[in-house]
């Protein structure tokens, strides 16, 4: 009975000394810590003192240096058998726990007089990451318009330089054919812009910001919108005009010696506006048009009368408000009125005077009227 319990002692002795149980245990995670850099929300975990075991396994191992490729073979082999899985490892916050995996290729080192053993799981708690600080991306821009309304163009400008080390670029939408009123939208462009931020310590108040489109020249669109002042001035001009013209063509035949064709201007009557406004954007210094249509009755070998009308186009409102337009942006309605030999500009109903100002253009043009026959 005694040499059997002697038998089984030997038996176990033995197999304690086949399965190296008795080599020296080298704990891999006895001085593993980790640290946390970055900001709270855009943390990471950082492991330190992770490979502070190699020195004892390499002595060990009888490795006294890396000198050559049998020793650095050995040394790679040794390092390679250990590894850690730190999760979560990003995106950490304040109070989070963060658990570090060891895991050891038993494998790898049969044929060494050591043991790496883990500790276990270890735990960490993120803590101490500063908070990020909030800017506004917006803030020092500013937006620039090139054009008149319904025809702008809309670019991003940086008005000073920003005290945050981040560079940013601007996309806008819609980016043209842009009128007063239109809403548009300002947007970071790149994909991951929050995150950069962030690396920097810093997070956006927002990505995009909607700015309403103003101070725009601006093509008049109704009637309504040309001051009064203007609409007397022009109207004086259109007087001037016809005066001169009339004038201009009695000196003419006076000195040609055709006195019998001569004939004067007994009476003016303003009539009211035609106003024309261009339904597309495919021009725009021809956008509007602002009729004067008169009624003008003639004296001479006989009285007659006959209308008449001239269009100023291309009226604007200025960015500071003011009306702006041009004596020599104009048309006439075209047409001729015949007393003889007598010739004179302008048509010879008032139904003439529309259809060449009006009608002939409603495919393009909207339009409104003020003229009424006295």
């Amino acid at each position: 009975m005694r040499g059997r319990r002697l038998g089984v002692m030997l038996f176990i002795i033995l197999v304690t000394l086949l399965t190296g149980c008795g080599k020296k245990k080298i704990d891999v995670t006895e001085n593993l810590q980790v640290s946390f850099e970055g900001y709270n929300g855009y943390g990471k975990a950082e492991l330190l003192n992770a490979y502070a075991w190699e020195a004892q396994a390499f002595e060990t191992a009888g490795i006294e240096s890396v000198d050559d490729f049998g020793s650095l073979g050995n040394a790679l082999n040794i390092e390679m058998a250990v590894s850690y899985v730190v999760e979560p490892s990003s995106n950490l916050s304040n109070g989070d726990t963060v658990i570090v995996k060891t895991v050891i290729d038993e494998v790898a080192l049969e044929d060494y007089d050591f043991e790496l053993v883990s500790g276990g799981e270890k735990t960490f708690i993120v803590a101490d990451l500063p908070e990020l600080q909030e800017i506004d991306p917006f803030e020092d821009i500013e937006i620039m318009y090139e054009g008149t309304s319904l025809d702008a163009r809309a670019t991003v400008i940086q008005k000073g330089t920003a005290e945050y080390p981040m560079d940013f670029y601007y996309q806008v939408n819609p980016q043209s054919e842009l009128k007063n009123g239109d809403k548009i939208i300002v947007s970071i462009s790149g994909s991951n812009t929050e995150n950069e931020a962030a690396k920097e310590g810093y997070r956006l108040t927002s990505l995009e910001k909607e700015f309403t489109v103003s101070g725009l020249s601006q093509y008049v669109e109704s009637l309504s919108e040309i001051p009064n002042d203007v609409i007397e001035k022009l109207r004086k001009h259109t007087d001037d005009m016809i005066e001169a013209e009339r004038a201009k063509d009695n000196d003419r035949l006076l000195r040609s010696g055709a006195e019998s064709l001569v004939y004067n201007i007994k009476n003016k009557d303003f009539l009211g506006n035609y106003f024309l406004c261009k339904k597309s954007k495919d021009a725009l210094l021809d956008r509007n048009y602002c009729y004067f249509v008169y009624k003008i009755d003639m004296t001479g070998k006989e009285d007659f009368s006959y209308y008449y009308a001239v269009g100023y186009y291309g009226i604007l409102i200025t960015e500071d408000g003011n009306c702006s337009y041009d004596f020599d942006n104009y048309k006439t309605c075209g047409g001729t009125v015949s007393k003889g030999f007598a010739m004179f500009s302008g048509r010879e109903s008032l139904d003439d005077v529309f259809n060449a100002c009006v009608t002939k253009n409603l495919d393009r043009f909207t339009y409104e009227s003020t003229v009424v026959e006295k």
